[in-house]
């Protein structure tokens, strides 16, 4: 080995003595591999394991399959029937799964931080922005993610101000209790204040109320009168409503 090459692993030993994660890994791969020290599976694991313990991913990764491998090849390490070869092997499958623990919990607080972030854009655009053209394009465009209280409160204010598109969606929240008390009556309340405004797919689901008896009395001609309304704008589960429901087909 040079003298340069000598140097080079001497400072990276003295960085992993003081703490570097970085120079612990690579420390751990010098002696995993034999490169500038003598090759030293136990020496490896140690250095792997204390960069790890920083959260180093690329030491965390090497760990087990060089925990896995001092316990089972031959010559250097213990036999694998012998007693001292079983305990390694448990103790590489418990670092193993220990490890897959914790790329899971990784994971799952990577997906928890997702929703957050996705969650709070919307309550942003929600307040200062488009209140109800985002909402619907998070519930409708695949977001799949609920409306939260808050949002259903910013849904709420825009609908009392008129607003059809807030209507129509907080007719919805009604509907499947989202954010607010499931009711069917205010949810019908809150279509026809949609479906006065001309909003076809709140005219098709005032239509459905009607047919259906869900949140108003049931009446086939109410139902008939808005499925037809939303049919003339082109809405095509509304014709097929009509089809489906009996009614006549014709243009208002």
């Amino acid at each position: 080995m040079s003298q340069d090459a000598a140097q080079e692993i001497e400072g990276v030993r003295k960085a992993a003595e003081q703490g570097d994660a970085e120079a612990q890994r690579k420390l751990g791969f010098c002696y995993n591999n034999g490169k500038g020290v003598p090759q030293d599976s136990a020496q490896a694991v140690l250095w792997y394991r204390k960069a790890a313990e920083q959260g180093n991913d690329d030491a965390r990764e090497a760990l087990v399959p060089t925990v896995w491998r001092s316990g089972t090849n031959s010559g250097t390490g213990p036999s694998p029937d012998s007693g001292g070869g079983k305990r390694t092997r448990k103790n590489a499958m418990l670092h193993y799964l220990r490890a897959l623990a914790c790329v899971l919990f990784l994971c799952f607080l990577i997906f928890l931080g997702y929703v957050q972030h996705v969650q709070n854009r919307i309550d942003r655009f929600l307040r200062d922005k488009a209140p109800t053209r985002y909402a619907s394009g998070c519930r409708y465009a695949g977001c799949g993610l609920p409306l939260n209280e808050t949002q259903v409160r910013f849904l709420y204010e825009m609908a009392e101000q008129g607003d059809a598109e807030a209507q129509l969606l907080y007719a919805e929240c009604c509907r499947k209790g989202e954010g607010v008390p499931q009711d069917d009556a205010q949810a019908a309340v809150w279509y026809r204040k949609a479906a006065e405004q001309g909003l076809a797919v709140a005219q098709f689901n005032l239509g459905l109320c009607f047919a259906d008896g869900k949140g108003v009395p049931q009446d086939d001609a109410q139902a008939a009168v808005w499925f037809r309304k939303a049919a003339g704008q082109g809405h095509a589960n509304a014709r097929e409503a009509l089809v489906l429901y009996g009614m006549a087909i014709r243009n208002e």
